[in-house]
């Protein structure tokens, strides 16, 4: 059963590989569309051929889309990305001055305002996206043109924080923007706390206490009188010594907890028992 399963699983992919549509299907297909005034779905072909190969031309005919759609941004943004790509190879098309002739004659009359976007530091080769275009949509600081309504611009830059910058439009204004970058705050480095230390200290005490449990015992066992002598010490000894080692491990991983969850101080107790103590670390975030 499994094997049949594997072998339908492998079919079907095979059969989608090999249906998959090529880019100069796509375009022909969204030609298609364009004709019949189906833009937006003239786009969708038109982008799905630009990531399969990105061109030049690709470009040029989402711009001319969006330009029929007369969506300003996505027309501009589109066409500078066309004439950035072209190359002797893969030229712009023959009607690409017609286009921008007509995206700059259509802006005129156009309700919507030129907002140029500037990003600090200028050198930072920061990308800009805006919530009114798709993801996939996204430009170098730059002019356009926003017609009325609200917008977040969102600036991204290697080694800077992103930052966002809120913008509405009432009328036809032209108006000048600023996105100021920051570079992330490195994260402090965090320091050892006082209760590692402490844990530490009681480590240390507790080796010492630890050698003179062993030579109390050994002391203990070189005679019968000696073992009277010796043996009430080496249980002092030893007591402590595990209590010194209890108290210091608590310590120590209160203090590695604490840093890591940057819990507030923590509160310590010591209940006597009868034969020891109990030693209660807590802590409050």
């Amino acid at each position: 059963m499994k094997l049949a399963i594997a072998t339908i699983t492998i079919w079907i992919v095979g059969a989608g590989n090999a249906h998959a549509d090529t880019a100069a299907e796509l375009v022909a297909r969204g030609e298609t569309l364009a004709k019949d005034r189906h833009y937006s779905e003239a786009i969708d072909a038109f982008k799905a051929a630009d990531r399969i190969e990105r061109r030049a031309r690709h470009a040029c005919l989402i711009a001319l889309a969006y330009t029929r759609r007369e969506l300003w941004p996505q027309a501009e943004i589109w066409r500078d990305t066309c004439q950035k790509r072209a190359t002797p190879a893969d030229p712009v098309p023959e009607w690409f001055a017609a286009m921008t002739t007509q995206i700059a004659e259509r802006l005129a009359t156009a309700n919507a305002a030129a907002v140029d976007i500037r990003v600090v530091p200028e050198d930072a080769g920061a990308t800009l996206s805006l919530s009114s275009l798709s993801p996939d949509e996204t430009f170098e600081p730059r002019t356009i043109h926003l017609p009325p309504g609200h917008y977040v611009i969102t600036a991204r830059a290697a080694g800077y924080a992103p930052a966002q910058l809120q913008v509405d439009i009432a009328d036809k204004t032209d108006r000048r923007v600023e996105i100021a970058l920051t570079r992330p705050v490195a994260a402090e480095r965090r320091r050892p706390t006082a209760l590692l230390y402490t844990g530490a200290a009681l480590g240390v005490a507790g080796a010492a206490t630890a050698g003179w449990m062993s030579y109390e015992w050994f002391a203990s066992r070189r005679s019968f009188d000696a073992w009277g002598e010796h043996i009430d010490r080496y249980r002092i000894a030893r007591w402590t010594t595990i209590g010194l080692w209890s108290a210091g491990a608590a310590f120590a991983i209160t203090g590695v907890v604490q840093r890591r969850r940057n819990a507030e101080t923590p509160t310590v107790a010591v209940v006597p028992l009868a034969h020891g103590g109990l030693l209660a670390v807590g802590w409050q975030r």
